[in-house]
């Protein structure tokens, strides 16, 4: 392998980076669902107050299986917001910075099909497409199961792509007109 096909030699690092970012995604998530736990404390005490003031400790047993509820909740049905807010992480960092946390990390970088720049902004949007698409789907289905089974077929008809082409493009390089190398 030339030096040239090195730098597009990116399968590994992008898998590495995608399980990076989606651990920062993670901890964000688990830290929204403490402070909306937080935030509802004081409704779930008032409301075990008003209908048992006889006992304490109920009211605490109320509060925690009513908290550990809602932060289920929030973990499992809120993940339009959490894959919203992914979705705009990756295109910001994409536009400006070339890449995602986990791409910097693992040492590549997103720029234009023709090598001279970063991505524009319009190019970062439509690299985001595909979660763009099936956005609404996390919505409308509430058994995901159905979601993740798309999203790994998609995933793994990606890494046919990738194998297919010298530059290694994703069906995402190939809309956005973009190309992931290595940065260092």
């Amino acid at each position: 392998m030339n030096n040239t096909e090195n730098k597009y030699d990116t399968f590994y690092r992008r898998i590495i980076a995608r399980f990076i970012d989606f651990a920062i995604f993670i901890v964000i998530n688990f830290i929204i669902s403490f402070i909306f736990s937080l935030l509802q404390k004081p409704k779930v005490m008032q409301l075990s107050m008003n209908n048992n003031i006889n006992s304490i400790l109920e009211t605490k047993e109320t509060y925690q299986e009513y908290s550990f509820d809602l932060i289920s909740d929030w973990f499992i049905h809120n993940n339009f917001y959490i894959t919203l807010l992914f979705l705009i992480y990756m295109i910001l960092t994409n536009y400006f910075f070339s890449g995602s946390i986990g791409k910097m990390l693992v040492g590549i970088k997103v720029i234009e099909i023709e090598e001279t720049c970063k991505p524009s902004f319009i190019n970062s949007f439509k690299r985001s497409l595909f979660g763009i698409i099936y956005l609404p789907f996390l919505y409308l289905f509430e058994d995901n199961f159905i979601v993740i089974i798309g999203v790994l077929v998609f995933y793994i008809l990606n890494a046919f792509q990738i194998s297919s082409n010298k530059k290694k493009l994703t069906f995402e390089d190939i809309i956005a007109k973009t190309v992931v190398i290595k940065s260092k």
